[in-house]
């Protein structure tokens, strides 16, 4: 039987070995390198804050979706947002 010392000890090491990952997906419209760069950095930095995460274990992935593969409310997002839906209701993803 393990002892309690040595279960605490088990736990420990599985924490420290668990790799977070994080996948950001986001439709493709002219995000930026430096903008991606900032999303990796900063969600990182979150989990190390927040979960006590190794920055050095931690991946994130961002999938850039073209906007006729993504929708909303039966509707791509190319068509919510062509132009002359403005002055429409519509929801800004």
């Amino acid at each position: 039987m393990k002892s309690a010392a040595r279960d605490g000890q088990v736990a420990s090491q599985e924490q420290e070995t668990t790799m977070p990952y994080v996948n950001i997906k986001i439709t493709r419209e002219g995000v930026t390198t430096e903008q991606k760069a900032t999303l990796i950095r900063e969600t990182t930095a979150m989990l190390a804050r927040v979960l006590n995460k190794d920055p050095q274990t931690t991946h994130v992935v961002i999938d850039e979706i073209d906007t006729d593969n993504w929708g909303l409310a039966g509707e791509s997002m190319t068509h919510h947002r062509k132009p002359e839906r403005k002055g429409h209701d519509r929801l800004v993803v």
